[in-house]
Parts: structure tokens; sequence; C-alpha cells
């Protein structure tokens, strides 16, 4: 079977993120090194702090044939570090240990992939680091390469995808037609952030109107969410 690249980060990812825990205590005297702080807390204890679940993503990241590097600064107020990773002849963000659902610090409806191949735009809501540490330079954008997915994706095994639109109204354009031409069952679209279409009953106003253009009727559930800072937004639908 031919796996993609995005497939193979994304079970990297959620192989990381599904057996392990977010675990920290006081370091013992050097020159023990404690397995939560390693790839060895990840994969026999099931508990690590950021050192583990990072050293864990550098290993099997190397080991699938991607340039996988390490980045350090400030996140949560306290000291943290994640990983880099070349796509394309492009360096992200990746970290993982933010991505898991027993550490995510912001609204738990919203993403498990917000840090998943994340540009510096995205990082620098929430993380700072001293850009002398970047080996190669972070991407600035949002490119073809940033991934994100809702807990829809999570909980069907990864099968539904979604899109990125440049307003909220194309993305509610799209989801029409998939609805009405393509009989999608279950999408999903980030925007930039709108203030008017953030509440979910001018979405669906705006929604239904594209969708009685196409001359179709549906019964669907919306969901709107958005990211910390108000950025992004991310519309599902899923067509009952």
């Amino acid at each position: 079977m031919n796996v993609s690249k995005l497939e193979k980060l994304l079970r990297i990812h959620d192989k990381i993120t599904g057996i392990c825990d977010y675990y920290t205590e006081k370091f013992p005297p050097y020159p023990t090194v404690p397995h939560f702080t390693t790839a060895l807390g990840v994969f026999i204890d099931h508990k690590a702090n950021c050192q583990g679940y990072s050293d864990s993503f550098y290993m099997l990241g190397t080991m699938a044939g991607f340039n996988v590097g390490y980045l350090h600064g400030i996140a949560g107020g306290g000291k943290h570090i994640w990983n880099t990773i070349d796509i394309d002849d492009k360096t992200y963000c990746m970290d993982v240990t933010w991505d898991d659902k027993n550490i995510r610090l912001y609204d738990k409806r919203y993403s498990y992939y917000v840090y998943f191949i994340a540009p510096r735009e995205i990082m620098k809501m929430t993380h700072s680091w001293d850009k002398n540490y970047e080996v190669k330079d972070i991407e600035d954008d949002i490119d073809d390469n940033y991934f994100y997915a809702t807990l829809e994706h999570y909980d069907t095994n990864r099968k539904y995808f979604g899109s990125e639109e440049d307003s909220a109204e194309a993305g509610l354009t799209e989801l029409a037609d998939g609805i009405a031409n393509e009989r999608w069952q279950l999408w999903y679209v980030m925007v930039p952030y709108d203030k008017y279409y953030c509440n979910v009953k001018n979405s669906i106003k705006y929604l239904n109107n594209e969708l009685n253009k196409a001359k179709y009727k549906c019964s669907y559930y919306m969901n709107v969410s958005c990211n910390p800072k108000r950025k992004y937004m991310f519309y599902t639908v899923f067509v009952r």
C-alpha cells in the first residue's frame, strides 16, 4: 500500500498521543536520566514530559525517512521543547505534546492537530523561541502543507479530511456545493475568523441559502469552533 507523507506522520503523531499521558516530576540528581524524559517513557511507561514526547517523535519520524529536529523555547509560561520537520524543502514545527488531549490548554472542542506541520504563524500564538535556535528557517505562513482536523476526523480514524478557504462565505459555499453535488456526509473547512459568521445561526442561514440555490434539501448538524486567538474558525458539517 502506498502511504503518503501525511498519512505516515498522522500515524506517528496519533500513536504517540494515543499511548502516552503527559507526566513530569522533579529530576533526579545527574547523571540519572528518568524514563519520562525520553522515548522510553512514551513506549514503555506510557507517560512522559515534553522531552519524552519530542524524543519519541524524533525517533519514529527519522525511522520513517523524515528529517526531524528539535526546537527549544517557552510555552504555557515555562520551558518547552518540540520538534521541527522538513517537508518539500520547507521546515515546520510539530508539537506532539501540545496536541495530546491530556495537556491541551485551549478549547477542548478544538483540533487535535493544531501543532501538526505548523508554520510560525500558528506557533507564535502560544509558543516563543529564539530564532537563532532554528537550524533551518521555520516557514512563516500557512500553506498547503499545514494540516488540521477536528474531533470528528480523529473519531473516524482519519477517514475524513478538510479543506481551507480564504473567507467564511467561501467556506460555506464550498460546503453547500459538496453537500448538494458531491453528496458529502461529513466535511470541515478552515477559514479566517469572522465575528459575524462565528455565530452558528448566521452560518446556518448562509448555508441554507446556498443549498436552496442548488435546489437541495437535507437535514444536517453544524459546529463552529475557533482557535484561542480567534484567528481561524473550523466549520464541521454532518449530513444526517
